[in-house]
């Protein structure tokens, strides 16, 4: 799992670079927060890519979470942005 795409456009082609590399291994990206469109940003270089799966945060009804960034060519899934409730968490 890896924190959102990097933001400037030469370390996401070096990321983008590194997955290919290692093809045979998974990788999650959170797609961040920061109202940016991923499509516009460069990180669409991700998208192409079978083992590079980027999530964003959503809203319970299904739109995405305030703030989260955006890209409907790149981002892949998005699960709820709600915070878990369970043992240890308030």
């Amino acid at each position: 799992l890896v924190e959102g795409p990097p933001r400037d456009y030469k370390a996401i082609r070096a990321f983008a670079s590194a997955a290919r590399y290692f093809h045979d291994r998974f990788f999650v990206l959170a797609a961040g927060d920061g109202h940016r469109d991923l499509d516009t940003e460069g990180a669409s270089v991700l998208r192409d890519l079978p083992n590079v799966v980027i999530v964003a945060g959503a809203a319970a009804d299904g739109t995405p979470h305030p703030g989260a960034n955006t890209g409907a060519l790149t981002i892949d899934l998005a699960a709820s942005a709600a915070p878990l409730k369970g043992e240890g968490t308030e």
